[in-house]
C-alpha cells in the first residue's frame, strides 16, 4: 500500500513544480506591443496574457484574451428545448392577453410547416383599423445571463405582411403592440404579464410567400428567472383581412460558445504575426503599434469548403467588475460582477432579425484610474459589435462573418484597434482617442464640400427646361440645388388607394409588365434595376412596403430594397442613375438649350433619400460572388449574406467617381443623405458630405413628439450619435408636423442648435396661425446664421467645460483661435438655473468676455483664471444658450440673433445657411 500512496503524493507536487519550472521559459517567449499608454503582453501561443495602461497592469480575467471564434453555423439546430411546439394539440396551455384586439387566433389544418396543424392569426371582419393580438406560452424557467434563441416558422397567404417597422430603433423597442413577430415576457414565477417587461426579439419579415424562418438571440436580464414566449400580430383589414400562419415555435439555450484560437506568434519588423487554427477555421493576424493605439488586422478563412457563420472575437482580458461602461456621452452603467451579461450599445444590423451591431464604432471601460477602449475602422464595411462581456471578463470586438466558398468568399478580413483613454473624460475621451487614432483618414471626419456656402436648400429633379430654370434661380439666391435620387426600386401607382393592395405575386407581375414598356427609361428601370433587388434565403425580393403614403396621394406604392452590385459587374442602378438622373440634370443646368432662354447654372449636389432606412441582408449568389466587402450572416437562420451597407458603400464610391469625372470642376459637388440607418450607416460616411435628416413633429404643444408620431430621430441619444459620426461635416434637418406654433418652432430650432444642425420646415408643415411657413423660414434662417459660426469653429468631442443642473453641453472651437462657443440646452420640462464652469484643461490663456448669441446679450463672467464661470438664470424647457467666448476687450459678434429679428425676405424649404461664396475646391476621394 505504501508503494501505491507515494506516487499520488509525488503527482500532487510534481505538476505545480513543473509549471513553476517552465514559467521562466514562457516568460522568456512573452512579447508585447505598445501603442501610446497601452501595452499588451502575449504568450508564445498568441494569447493576450496581460493588459497595461500607463504602467499599471490591469487585473485580468481567468482566461487569456486574443483571438477567439464562436461558430454559429448550426446554432439554430438543437433538441434541448425549453419550449418546442408544433401546435398539434390544443391551445389550452397558451394565453391571449386582455390587451389583444379584434384578431382571431385559431388552430388550422390549412397550412402546416410540420405535422398537421399550425396557428392562424387573422384580423376580424368587423375591424376597420389595424388590430393587435398576442398568443403567450406558459412560464419557462431560465437563469440570468443565459443566451437564448427564440425561433419559429411563419407564412403569409398574400405573400407579405403589412406591419413591420422599417427603422432599426422603433422595430426593436416597439412596446407590446407594434409589429408582427416573436417576443419574450420576462416575468415572475406566477407568469404575470407586464407590457413593460416585454422584449421584442425577432420580426416576421414582410415578404413571406412560403414558410420562412424568424429568429434571433437574446440574453436573460439580471435578476430574471422566468420567461414566457409571445407570438405577436399587428394585422390590417385593408389587406383583404390580413392573416399569417405560425408553426414550430422553439426556445432554447444557445449551444454555441466562444472558443480561443491558439497557435504561434512570430515577431517581425512590422509587428507580431499570429497564426492559429480552430476546427475548420484558420486565422492569421498582425498585432502592431499604430501610433497611440495597438492594431490587430488579418483574416479568418474556412478550409473545409463549407458554408459557415461565425463570430470572430478579438478580446483583451480585463476584470472590470465595478468599473463603468459608458453607453454614450450622457449615459453609463456600472459593471456588476454578479450579473454576467454583455454590456454594449447596439442596434440591429438586419431589420429582419436582430443582428447586434454597435451604434458607435467604438466603446470602452474605465475606473477612476484607467480607461481602455476598442474601435473599428469605418471602412471596409463589417458587421461588428464592441462590448464588454462580463461573463468572460473581456473587452471585445465581435465581427459577425459569413463565409461561402461556393461564391468565392471563403475568408473575411478584420481590423480593430485598442487604445487607452483618460478615464475622467469618459465616453467623450473614447470619441477623442478614436478620432486621434484614425486621424490619417481625413474623409471620415471632414469634407471639402462647404455647405455653409449656400443660403437655402432645394431638392428636386433638375431635368429639362424646368430644372434648368430652377437651378438658375437657385444660383441667383445662393440656394443649394440638389438632384434627388433614391436607392430603392420604387413602383408608383400600383393601384388606387380605394382598392385592396395586390399580393406579392401580383406586384412582381406588374414589374414584369412595366419592363415591357415602350418607354426606354421605364423598360430599363424595371428590367435591369429590378435585377439588383435584394433577396432573402427563400429567394423572395426584399420588400420595404406596399402601402399608401403621404406622398403617394390616392395611390398605393410598392418599394423593394436595392443592393447594387459593384459598378461594371452588370447593368443596373449605376447605369440607370447616370443615364436618366445625373447626366441629363447636369447637362440641362450647365449647358441649357438656347431655346429655353435660361442662363447656365451650377447643380450643386446629389441626395440619396431614406438612406439605409430598412437595411437587410442580401443572399443573392450573384451579388455575394461579386461583393467587394466581407459577408455577414442572418440571425434568422445563420446563412451568409451581404449587408446592404456594403452594396451602398460601393454605390457611393461609384457616385463620387462619377461626379468627379463627369462634372466640370470646380466646384466640388456634394453627396447628401437623408440619414435613416443607425450603426450600419457608419461605414458609408467617408463618402458623405452633408449628413441630413427629416423629422416629423419634433416639438408639438411644448413637448418632444406629437403623441401620434414617434420622435425617435429627434431623441437626444440619436441626435448626439449623428453629431458624433458626422464630426466636422455639416448636419442638416428638415422638420414637418401638424399644429406647430412659433414656440414649438423655437424649441425645435434651439434643440437642433446644440448639435450645430442647420434646420428648416418642409412646405407640408401645418402651423398654428398666425405663425406660418414664411415666418418659420425666417426664424430658421436666423438660427442657421448661428450654425454657420458653429460649423466653421468645428465641433469638439471634449467639452472641457461642465454645467450643473441636468443640462446638455457641446463645445465648438479652440481657445487657441481666440474664440470658441459653448451651447447649453435644457431637455427637461422645467426651467433650470445653473453654472457653466470652464475646465483648466481648456488651457484658456486669456480673460474671456461672453456674449449669448441667441438673444444678443452680454453675460457676466465669474470665477478666476483659468476656472472661469458663467451663471445661467432660468433656462426654459427645450431652450438653448449659445455662449461665445472671446478675449475681453475685443468685442463679440452681434449678428443673427433670432430673438432680435425684425424681417427677412424669403421663406425656404430647408433654409440652410447664409451668405458665403461657393467652394472652389476640387473633388475626389478625400
Amino acid at each position: 500500500m505504501q508503494h501505491d500512496v507515494e506516487p499520488k503524493r509525488i503527482r500532487r507536487w510534481l505538476v505545480p513544480a513543473l509549471v513553476w519550472a517552465c514559467w521562466p521559459v514562457v516568460q522568456a517567449h512573452a512579447v508585447s506591443v505598445t501603442g501610446g499608454d497601452l501595452e499588451l503582453e502575449f504568450d508564445d501561443q498568441g494569447r493576450v496574457v496581460a493588459v497595461g495602461v500607463t504602467g499599471r497592469t490591469l487585473q485580468g480575467a481567468s482566461d487569456t484574451g486574443g483571438v477567439a471564434i464562436r461558430d454559429v453555423t448550426h446554432a439554430g439546430s438543437t433538441t434541448d428545448y425549453l419550449l418546442d411546439t408544433g401546435f398539434e394539440g390544443s391551445l389550452e396551455l397558451w394565453e391571449v392577453p386582455p390587451e389583444s384586439e379584434a384578431v382571431n387566433i385559431t388552430l388550422s389544418r390549412e397550412q402546416a410547416y410540420e405535422g398537421q396543424q399550425s396557428v392562424l392569426f387573422q384580423v376580424d371582419a368587423s375591424a376597420t383599423e389595424p388590430q393587435f393580438a398576442a398568443l403567450v406560452s406558459g412560464v419557462i424557467d431560465v437563469e440570468p445571463g443565459t443566451r437564448l434563441r427564440l425561433q419559429a416558422m411563419y407564412q403569409a397567404p398574400r405573400g407579405y405582411l403589412s406591419e413591420n417597422a422599417g427603422w432599426q430603433r422603433s422595430i426593436y423597442d416597439p412596446g407590446f403592440h407594434a409589429v408582427n413577430g416573436l417576443g419574450l415576457f420576462w416575468t415572475d414565477g406566477e407568469g404575470t404579464l407586464d407590457p413593460a417587461a416585454f422584449q421584442f426579439v425577432a420580426p416576421f419579415a414582410k415578404q413571406a410567400a412560403a414558410w420562412k424562418p424568424a429568429g434571433a438571440e437574446c440574453v436573460v436580464p439580471p435578476g430574471v428567472h422566468h420567461v414566457r414566449v409571445a407570438v405577436v400580430a399587428r394585422l390590417d383589414p385593408w389587406f383583404d383581412l390580413e392573416s399569417f400562419f405560425v408553426d414550430s415555435v422553439q426556445l432554447f439555450e444557445s449551444g454555441a460558445v466562444v472558443e480561443p484560437v491558439v497557435g504561434s506568434m512570430t515577431a517581425g519588423a512590422d509587428g507580431l504575426t499570429f497564426s492559429g487554427v480552430l476546427g475548420p477555421f484558420f486565422v492569421e493576424a498582425l498585432w502592431r503599434s499604430a501610433g497611440d493605439a495597438v492594431e490587430v488586422s488579418g483574416h479568418v478563412s474556412a478550409g473545409d469548403g463549407r458554408v459557415h457563420a461565425l463570430d470572430l472575437v478579438i478580446a483583451l482580458p480585463v476584470d472590470a467588475a465595478g468599473w463603468t461602461w459608458p453607453d454614450s456621452a450622457a449615459s453609463s452603467r456600472t459593471i456588476s460582477g454578479d450579473n454576467p451579461i454583455p454590456y454594449a450599445n447596439d442596434v440591429s444590423g438586419d431589420i429582419q432579425a436582430y443582428l447586434p451591431v454597435s451604434l458607435y464604432p467604438f466603446g470602452g471601460v474605465h475606473d477612476a484610474t484607467s480607461g481602455v477602449a476598442a474601435s473599428v475602422p469605418l471602412e471596409p464595411i463589417t458587421m461588428n459589435l464592441v462590448q464588454y462581456d462580463a461573463a468572460r471578463r473581456m473587452l471585445e470586438v465581435v465581427f459577425h462573418f459569413g463565409v461561402d466558398p461556393g461564391v468565392g468568399k471563403a475568408s473575411a478580413g478584420f481590423t480593430a484597434r485598442f487604445h487607452a483613454f483618460p478615464p475622467s473624460d469618459g465616453f467623450r475621451g473614447i470619441i477623442d482617442t478614436f478620432a486621434s487614432s484614425w486621424s490619417d483618414h481625413a474623409d471620415w471626419f471632414d469634407s471639402p464640400f462647404d455647405g455653409t456656402a449656400y443660403r437655402s436648400f432645394d431638392v428636386g429633379q433638375f431635368l429639362g427646361k424646368d430644372g434648368a430654370t430652377a437651378s438658375a434661380e437657385d444660383d441667383a439666391t445662393q440656394t443649394m440645388s440638389v438632384q434627388y435620387t433614391v436607392a430603392d426600386l420604387t413602383i408608383p401607382q400600383v393601384c388606387p388607394a380605394s382598392e385592396t393592395p395586390p399580393s406579392l405575386e401580383e406586384l412582381l407581375a406588374l414589374i414584369d409588365e412595366r419592363a415591357r414598356s415602350a418607354d426606354p427609361e421605364e423598360a430599363y428601370y424595371y428590367t435591369w434595376v429590378a435585377q439588383q433587388v435584394g433577396t432573402d434565403g427563400n429567394g423572395d425580393p426584399l420588400l420595404k412596403h406596399i402601402d399608401q403614403k403621404a406622398w403617394t396621394g390616392d395611390w398605393v406604392e410598392g418599394v423593394l430594397k436595392i443592393n447594387p452590385s459593384p459598378a461594371g459587374v452588370q447593368d443596373g442602378m449605376h447605369t440607370y442613375t447616370a443615364t436618366w438622373k445625373l447626366a441629363p440634370a447636369f447637362d440641362a443646368t450647365s449647358d441649357p438649350d438656347p431655346s429655353w432662354q435660361v442662363a447656365p447654372s451650377t447643380l450643386d449636389a446629389v441626395q440619396l433619400d431614406n438612406f439605409l432606412a430598412a437595411a437587410s441582408l442580401d443572399t443573392a449568389p450573384e451579388r455575394l460572388e461579386h461583393a467587394t466587402q466581407s459577408l455577414t450572416y442572418s440571425m434568422k437562420d445563420y446563412t451568409p449574406g451581404l449587408p446592404q451597407a456594403a452594396g451602398m458603400y460601393d454605390y457611393l464610391a461609384w457616385l463620387r467617381g462619377w461626379l468627379d469625372d463627369n462634372v466640370e470642376q470646380p466646384p466640388v459637388r456634394g453627396i447628401l443623405i437623408n440619414w435613416k440607418g443607425l450603426g450600419i450607416t457608419n461605414g458609408t460616411l467617408p463618402w458623405i458630405d452633408v449628413c441630413a435628416s427629416e423629422v416629423a413633429d419634433a416639438v408639438v404643444g411644448g413637448q418632444y413628439g406629437s403623441g401620434t408620431e414617434p420622435w425617435a430621430e429627434f431623441d437626444p441619444e440619436i441626435l448626439a450619435y449623428k453629431r458624433t459620426l458626422a464630426f466636422h461635416k455639416l448636419r442638416g434637418m428638415a422638420f414637418q408636423g401638424t399644429g406647430i406654433s412659433r414656440e414649438d418652432a423655437v424649441e425645435t430650432l434651439e434643440t437642433a442648435l446644440l448639435y450645430a444642425t442647420a434646420s428648416g420646415f418642409k412646405d407640408e408643415t401645418r402651423f398654428l396661425p398666425p405663425f406660418d411657413l414664411e415666418s418659420a423660414g425666417e426664424l430658421a434662417r436666423a438660427y442657421n446664421d448661428l450654425v454657420v459660426d458653429l460649423y466653421h469653429a468645428r465641433w469638439q468631442p471634449l467639452t472641457r467645460a461642465q454645467v450643473d443642473g441636468d443640462l446638455a453641453l457641446e463645445r465648438y472651437g479652440d481657445p487657441a483661435e481666440k474664440r470658441f462657443y459653448l451651447v447649453v440646452h435644457n431637455f427637461g420640462d422645467q426651467p433650470v438655473s445653473a453654472t457653466v464652469a470652464l475646465d483648466p484643461d481648456l488651457n484658456l490663456t486669456w480673460t474671456p468676455s461672453v456674449l449669448e448669441r441667441i438673444s444678443d446679450t452680454p453675460m457676466q463672467v465669474g470665477g478666476t483664471a483659468p476656472e472661469w464661470t458663467v451663471a445661467i438664470e432660468s433656462l426654459g424647457p427645450r431652450r438653448s444658450l449659445m455662449l461665445e467666448f472671446r478675449p475681453a476687450g475685443t468685442g463679440c459678434s452681434h449678428v443673427g440673433a433670432p430673438n432680435a429679428l425684425v424681417t427677412l425676405a424669403t421663406a425656404f424649404l430647408w433654409g440652410l445657411l447664409g451668405g458665403r461664396k461657393k467652394s472652389t475646391r476640387r473633388g475626389g476621394r478625400r
